[in-house]
């Protein structure tokens, strides 16, 4: 692989890194799958899926979000990964020692750099974005929810609504 094709593919990566965090996660769904998703998010716990992006998350981008059960994004992470490891280990070996020319040592170093730079804010993204999500999906379940006391006489009205 040339210094050439490796910077293309960083810049590639960067490109699907940033659809990535700029992309919404809904994705065009019905109201009821929003819905589904907002309460099976909102049952787990942000400090295990902070846990998770953080520790076995470094290793395996996305584990966060596929603890939630956000597959899509935790698929796109790994994905990220997979392609961003190469193209480091790729450039680190063709820089390494290398007696090139100073326009091919600076390319191998940006190829490298920007491959580092992807992994570590897809990793980043895990450990953030997946307790960020239970969080979000709590407060507009909470945000969406009416509870209501009445009292007339001898009888006590509850009232639980839930609107979307």
């Amino acid at each position: 692989m040339s210094y050439k094709q490796a910077f293309g593919i960083s810049l590639l990566i960067l490109v699907i890194h940033a659809e990535i965090i700029w992309a919404k996660s809904d994705g065009g769904d019905s109201s009821d799958a929003n819905l589904q998703k907002t309460i099976q998010f909102s049952r787990k716990s942000a400090t295990a899926a902070f846990l998770l992006g953080l520790g076995p998350g470094f290793f395996v981008h996305g584990a966060g979000h596929y603890y939630i059960g956000d597959k899509r994004t935790g698929n796109i992470l790994l994905a990220t990964e997979l392609v961003s490891i190469p193209i480091m280990l790729i450039a680190m070996a063709n820089g390494t020692g290398s007696m090139g020319t100073g326009e091919e040592n600076s390319a191998i170093q940006t190829a490298e750099g920007m491959a580092i730079i992807v992994f570590l804010g897809s990793w980043a993204l895990d450990f953030l974005g997946a307790p960020n999500k239970v969080i979000n999906s709590r407060r507009a379940l909470a945000a969406k929810t009416k509870i209501s006391l009445s009292s007339k006489r001898d009888i006590i009205k509850l009232e639980l609504a839930i609107s979307f």
